[in-house]
């Protein structure tokens, strides 16, 4: 840059980054399992046979353990109580931006849920 006509001088100057928009949601819905015992295993296999026809038939949404994954849903299950999936990772997807919902109880419980939610 040339400030009076003969005397020069050099100038660094940095360019920000533009902030880029929030990546989009990719999934319409997300059922987050909880990780228990070896007894709550048989529970996840039962609640993934009851979740599999909806899933079959709905490509925009899964099931899984990590609440990664389910930060990237418009909407989060969640399916256990408190234990099984705690009270932080729920938070997490809140300022994740998903819409969460906690599903406590048995087969029949989450039969029901399942008929009255989807």
């Amino acid at each position: 840059m040339t400030l009076d006509g003969q005397a020069e001088t050099t100038l660094a100057l940095t360019v920000p980054d533009p902030e880029l928009p929030p990546a989009p949601l990719n999934l319409r819905q997300f059922f987050l399992l909880g990780r228990g015992n070896v007894s709550q295993s048989a529970l996840v296999q039962d609640q993934i046979r009851l979740l599999a026809p909806y899933l079959a038939l709905h490509p925009d949404v899964a099931v899984g353990f990590d609440p990664t994954q389910a930060a990237k849903a418009e909407r989060v299950a969640i399916l256990g109580d408190m234990t099984l999936v705690n009270q932080g990772i729920e938070q997490d997807l809140h300022l994740a931006g998903c819409r969460v919902e906690r599903m406590e109880g048995d087969l029949y419980a989450l039969a029901a849920w399942l008929r009255v939610n989807l």
